[in-house]
């Protein structure tokens, strides 16, 4: 499994199609210094303007800034709005030659009045009808040419008459080398997506696919049922939920830390997945790098992209959280002065499930500081036998720095974890299971009596184990 890193510079070599409908976003920015006096409304002395591509278009942007080669297939207007997009495309070497202009119809634009980066009003200018009504015989023909040449395809739907079910079933028909399909959703379309790669719907939209049903593990699960699909469920500040077809359900706090605007964050998410997958990645790999790419960019105003320097800066800002043993004695020495509480656990942590996270997030509330040792891969070999790990020490630790909830991972060759408990010298260890059959190595309890530490035990999640992945899988 390559490292996070690694996958967001092996971008550059990925060819992604993005099919949808496109849209221009226009932002007239002003001050607000008075009241009308015709009528009660604010004044806005218009200052500057700017135009973003929206929609599908954001999604060709995004794949682009990360430094895939995208490929957009859309209907266009033939009209000035329709030169303005199609001109901030050329510029970001994005590849056009699938997308039609149509003189019959009109370019959405939808325009934000802004001041003090706060949005007063949206005007919408869009008629979908003469897209409805468009012959899409001429896009098949493009779309068969490019399908062949791309290593993922991304369906952008924002219901405006591109994708209808024909459409679909062309796609699927011509994708002979099986590449991942996913799709950013839109609820009245969603018989469209069964037996897809993956499919993005926010938490909002998710109901609606099912009905509205409000629980969140029940509607993602009937999703996953329904469709024959992988299912990520966006949850805004809440964070990510994906729930696999093998029946796996992985949690992802969100990483961002400042939430200016949600505008386009879904289209992010969706071309940072796309572009994950074309590079054969697994999912929670991807899952983790669509969450990292999120944090950026709901950080910005307005809709937006996030380019591939971007990512790898946040990336080695989580790995900075990956220590040596000297590096924690010295964070230990300094919390304590400052009188934080720090909170230590330890394991395999092989395959991250929500047992993990769960418990996790359980032990991070106990205190200030949580710590997380993970055995080496030649320790993890000792206590579960040669066929494990499954995934290596470096990307292990790498996977559970991304979780929001850990402060502080390191790795340590013994079987247990009595030395590091000594020298860091927590104030809460953390164990998962009955508290009335808690099994802890002799060496383990003697360190933790020695250093005077709390021992708690949090509640197991019984449903999750690692090795009842490996026998789902091994038995599919």
């Amino acid at each position: 499994m390559k490292s996070l890193a690694n996958i967001v510079t092996g971008f550059k070599d990925k060819k992604v199609l993005i099919i949808g409908d496109v849209m221009l976003d226009k932002y007239l920015f002003g001050n607000v210094s008075r009241v009308a006096s015709e009528a009660p409304v604010q004044v806005v002395n218009a200052q500057s303007s700017k135009f973003i591509p929206g929609g599908a278009a954001n999604c060709a942007l995004n794949i682009a800034s990360l430094g895939g080669k995208a490929f957009l297939c859309s209907i266009i207007g033939s009209d000035e709005h329709s030169k303005i997009l199609q001109n901030i495309l050329y510029r970001n070497n994005i590849d056009l030659s699938a997308v039609n202009c149509n003189r019959n119809c009109k370019t959405i634009v939808k325009e934000r009045i802004i001041s003090n980066n706060q949005q007063l009003i949206r005007i919408d200018y869009e008629d979908t009808k003469p897209y409805n009504d468009i012959n899409k015989s001429v896009i098949y023909k493009k779309l068969k040419r490019v399908i062949s040449k791309v290593d993922s395809i991304l369906i952008s739907d924002y219901c405006k008459g591109l994708i209808n079910k024909d459409l679909i079933d062309f796609i699927k028909k011509n994708n002979v080398n099986k590449i991942p399909i996913i799709v950013d959703p839109k609820p009245q379309n969603k018989l469209f997506y069964k037996d897809m790669t993956l499919i993005t719907p926010n938490y909002n939209e998710a109901k609606e696919m099912s009905n509205g049903n409000s629980n969140l593990r029940e509607l993602g699960l009937k999703l996953v049922h329904e469709l024959n699909t992988n299912v990520l469920i966006t949850r805004g500040p809440d964070g990510m939920s994906l729930f696999n077809l093998d029946g796996s359900i992985v949690d992802i706090a969100t990483e961002a830390r400042e939430i200016n605007d949600v505008t386009g964050a879904g289209d992010t998410v969706a071309a940072t997945i796309a572009l994950s997958l074309a590079s054969k990645t697994n999912m929670n790999q991807a899952i983790i790098l669509a969450n990292h790419a999120a944090s950026i960019v709901l950080a910005k105003f307005g809709t937006a992209s996030v380019s591939a320097s971007e990512l790898l800066r946040k990336i080695s800002l989580e790995n900075q959280k990956i220590k040596t043993i000297n590096e924690l004695i010295q964070i230990s020495q300094s919390s304590k002065k400052l009188h934080q509480k720090i909170v230590f656990t330890n394991g395999c942590f092989d395959i991250i499930h929500p047992g993990h996270t769960r418990f996790l997030k359980e032990a991070k509330r106990l205190g200030h500081i949580l710590i997380v040792a993970i055995n080496s891969d030649s320790s993890v070999k000792k206590l579960k036998g040669n066929t494990r790990p499954l995934i290596n020490e470096n990307e292990r630790a790498e996977v559970l720095s991304s979780l929001e909830y850990v402060d502080y991972v390191t790795i340590f060759d013994e079987l247990e974890p009595s030395k590091i408990i000594r020298l860091i010298k927590p104030d809460i260890c953390t164990k998962g299971g009955d508290t009335k059959v808690i099994n802890m190595p002799k060496k383990e309890k003697e360190a933790i009596n020695q250093v005077k530490c709390n021992l708690m035990v949090l509640p197991k999640y019984e449903e999750y184990s690692t090795n009842r992945i490996i026998n789902k899988i091994n038995n599919m």
